[in-house]
């Protein structure tokens, strides 16, 4: 099985950190993902889908706190995952990309000449800077 997802898009907000009962940080921010395309009776039709992401890997935390910002672009690949609560009786969910493991992973990206996406800093993931061997 495979559960696995990426998108590109901008960070609608600054991310917000906060930390768990336990001491583990958490970041969250929201994505907004544009899709533009003309319909069949020939008209320019803009949509913008938010997507909610998690991140729990500690190694990407300095990564946002000090380059990530509103209006960022970036690629962001996790896990789609859905969470469910009860609130005032009402059962409720929210769907999530969640970057946690290795091979999660998020860049931050800018547009080259031709209006693609290029990925204009380093990118953070599980691994250790040191490599244990030569």
């Amino acid at each position: 099985m495979l559960n696995q997802c990426q998108f590109i898009g901008r960070i609608a907000k600054n991310p917000e950190f906060k930390r768990t009962q336990s001491g583990t940080q958490v970041c969250n921010f929201s994505l907004a993902i544009n899709e533009k395309y003309t319909n069949k009776s020939g008209e320019k039709v803009e949509h913008t889908e938010w997507i909610n992401v998690v991140v729990w890997n500690k190694n990407l935390m300095p990564f946002l706190e000090n380059y990530v910002q509103k209006g960022a672009l970036l690629y962001v690949q996790g896990k789609m995952k859905t969470r469910s609560w009860e609130q005032d009786g009402v059962k409720r969910y929210s769907t999530e990309v969640v970057v946690q493991s290795f091979g999660d992973e998020i860049k931050k990206l800018s547009w080259d000449d031709e209006q693609k996406p290029v990925q204009s800093s380093v990118q953070y993931d599980d691994l250790d800077d040191e490599i244990p061997f030569s």
